[in-house]
């Protein structure tokens, strides 16, 4: 009788590779989760050009975000505008949420994003759809975009 050993060193492997994707904050279509000084850095002082899966507050796709250094945010979508406020959730040094909440909406509520990068596209996911980010399905993103600066990418005129 042959030893079980090969076969279990490759199940062990490749149970190990998914821990390793698990960690890296890997999807399987190529979607990195961005964290700490990374997720920082996609946001901070800049302008995104975004659209919503389904339609946004004011019933439109399409909407800009301004990410200003003092945590206001210049929501625009389709000339309703909101001032908002914008920040990072998580373990420090390890946040892995961006979260928002509009004050002419409702003061009290905040809208918290696990955020994926794909080449230059952000991909958003609702935390209230996904409470973990293990359960995410990816083409159940709340909201995707690029920064402005970019010019229009992820088929942002086509959703």
């Amino acid at each position: 009788m042959k030893p079980l050993y090969p076969v279990a060193a490759l199940a062990f492997t490749l149970l190990l590779g998914d821990s390793r994707l698990a960690q890296a904050g890997g999807m399987p279509n190529g979607r990195v989760q961005l964290k700490g000084d990374a997720l920082q850095e996609a946001y901070l002082g800049q302008t995104l050009d975004l659209a919503y899966n389904d339609k946004g507050f004011a019933g439109k796709k399409h909407h800009t975000e301004t990410h200003n250094a003092d945590g206001s945010t210049d929501y625009d979508e389709g000339g309703i505008k909101l001032d908002g406020e914008w920040s990072l959730s998580g373990p420090p040094g390890l946040e892995d949420k961006i979260c928002y909440r509009y004050r002419q909406l409702d003061p009290t509520l905040q809208h918290c994003f696990w955020v994926f990068r794909e080449d230059r596209c952000l991909y958003g996911y609702s935390v209230r759809w996904f409470p973990n980010v293990s359960d995410i399905r990816p083409d159940y993103w709340r909201v995707k975009g690029a920064r402005r600066e970019h010019g229009p990418s992820c088929d942002i005129l086509n959703s």
